[in-house]
């Protein structure tokens, strides 16, 4: 008898160690983990190159080792892998009948009231459930939520709808919805802490430059004080002016009003300017045009470079930029060769500056950039503002060309040398790069990874419960508008889960 159990106990012993192959098999399955992961190949220990959301679809189109592994594609990130089938319920084809006919919201999320562009979409409370023909409720979680931007779009608050959806077999679609109130930012007023230059004479220069706002808040200890470098970079700052000025724009003679608000109209302050009246006298040319040569007859020459000297009936000068001054000309009237003139005005005076018309045939292009391009930090796109790129002719001649690219950039390639090209139509120079190794976006713990932690880091930092500094400010601000709120979170997450991708690609 001893024997025979002996037997057993090795028999069971050793097939206890013989893999037994899953009933897995292929066809539509939604993921039951709060993320999984898609590798590059069905091994954990390849390359992870995407992550999924709890209740994402997906269609697996093979099984490989031992069951354990199904390939699927990812359409959000546009990539075609291996996910653990551990993660992933399998979903059974749909039969000819469904008993349910809807769903409905049993219960609302606990919250329902939020903030102007300062919270995210708090799901806690809500429940779900399907409701089949005979009237019977069976509460479901499979279900997906479709969530408008809690932003509002003028001044006053705003009830915004909720969309859930549940699919029971993949193809039929039932949904319901919720609604939440999205509410103003409590903002107590605007106010200029500093003023910007506010007296002028006619035709000069709007400099804004000076302007300091302070911005309060119910709560004092939020009070902040913006800068206009701040101000003009940051989106829920308007500043509305009478004439349309800019700075850097020249002002016309008179009393002017700027009114910058903050979100809403009437969250503002005003700015008046006093403008002098003076003459214009005499309008001279002091630096002359980057290029002096054209070579298309169907458009205006560009004046880029140029600069004026006006002079005044007060004896005072000033600089004029091209971007302040009018051109007129008829380029279909150029002639080949000297002498096709473009007519440029500021104010009443103008001057005349002689172009050449070349119908030189293109034939190479040189590069202009500083030495730190050469070095682009991790996570950041190439700054193509920083090259310069001429276009030579077969005449010696040359012009400075905008509409240019870059190709072969490797964004994931750190602190090695890699050769790309700045290439203009069939023109191209090859350039040796490196990215060196600093924060990337949305890398805000600085750990080499981009996960939930900094998502959550950038929420709070959004609410106020935290502050970064340093690099962590470069890599919370993941779409690169100047500031770090809910927006820029919820960017990260996304990018955590392998939905985007924060180091940008150019092609």
């Amino acid at each position: 008898m001893k024997k025979i159990l002996s037997f057993f106990l090795m028999t069971a012993l050793f097939f206890s160690f013989i893999p037994v192959v899953s009933a897995a098999q292929t066809g539509k399955y939604i993921v039951i983990k709060d993320t999984a992961s898609v590798y590059s190949s069905y091994s954990t220990t390849s390359k992870k190159i995407a992550e999924v959301y709890k209740n994402t679809y997906l269609d697996v189109t093979a099984v490989s080792n031992n069951g354990m592994f199904g390939k699927v594609r990812v359409p959000s990130a546009d990539v075609i892998g291996w996910v653990q089938l551990g993660a992933l319920s399998y979903i059974p084809p749909k039969t000819e009948n469904t008993d349910i006919t809807g769903i409905k919201i049993k219960s609302a999320p606990k919250k329902l009231t939020y903030t102007d562009r300062e919270e995210e979409l708090d799901l806690t409370g809500l429940s779900v459930v399907s409701i089949d023909k005979k009237g019977v409720e069976t509460p479901v979680t499979a279900y997906n939520v479709y969530a408008p931007v809690l932003k509002l779009n003028g001044d006053s608050d705003e009830q915004k709808t909720v969309t859930v959806t549940y699919s029971p077999d993949s193809v039929n679609t039932f949904t319901a919805s919720f609604f939440v109130t999205v509410i103003r930012q409590k903002v107590s007023s605007l106010t200029v802490k500093t003023q910007p230059k506010c007296d002028y004479m006619e035709n000069g220069i709007l400099d804004l430059s000076g302007l300091s706002l302070l911005l309060s808040f119910p709560d004092s200890s939020k009070n902040k004080v913006y800068t206009y470098e701040e101000i003009k970079s940051d989106p829920d700052f308007i500043i509305k002016g009478c004439h349309s000025e800019e700075h850097g724009t020249a002002l016309k003679k008179g009393t002017h009003t700027l009114t910058i608000a903050y979100r809403y109209s009437d969250i503002s302050c005003t700015v008046s300017l006093n403008v002098q009246p003076r003459r214009l006298i005499e309008l001279k040319i002091k630096q002359m045009p980057e290029n002096l040569t054209v070579y298309d007859n169907t458009v205006k020459p560009s004046i880029e470079g140029l600069i004026l000297e006006a002079s005044y009936d007060n004896g005072e000068k000033e600089d004029v930029p091209y971007y302040n001054c009018v051109t007129q000309c008829d380029p279909s009237l150029f002639a080949i060769g000297p002498g096709n003139k473009v007519r440029v005005y500021f104010g009443e005076l103008f001057v005349d500056i002689d172009f050449t018309y070349s119908i030189a045939i293109p034939q190479d292009i040189s590069l202009e950039y500083p030495a730190d391009f050469l070095y682009p930090p991790k996570g950041e796109e190439i700054d193509l503002s920083q090259i310069k790129v001429k276009l030579i002719y077969s005449d010696k001649t040359f012009e400075y060309v905008k509409d240019f690219s870059i190709t072969g950039v490797d964004y994931q390639k750190i602190d090695s040398p890699q050769t790309v090209e700045i290439r203009y139509k069939e023109h191209y120079k090859k350039v040796t790069i490196t990215i060196t190794s600093r924060w990337s976006k949305g890398d805000i713990t600085g750990d080499g990874i981009i996960s939930s932690a900094d998502a959550r880091q950038a929420l709070r930092h959004a609410v106020r419960l935290t502050t970064l500094g340093g690099k962590q400010i470069f890599a919370g601000d993941a779409d690169r508008d100047g500031r770090i709120d809910s927006a820029d979170a919820r960017l990260i997450l996304r990018a955590a889960v392998g939905l985007e991708n924060l180091y940008i690609t150019l092609k």
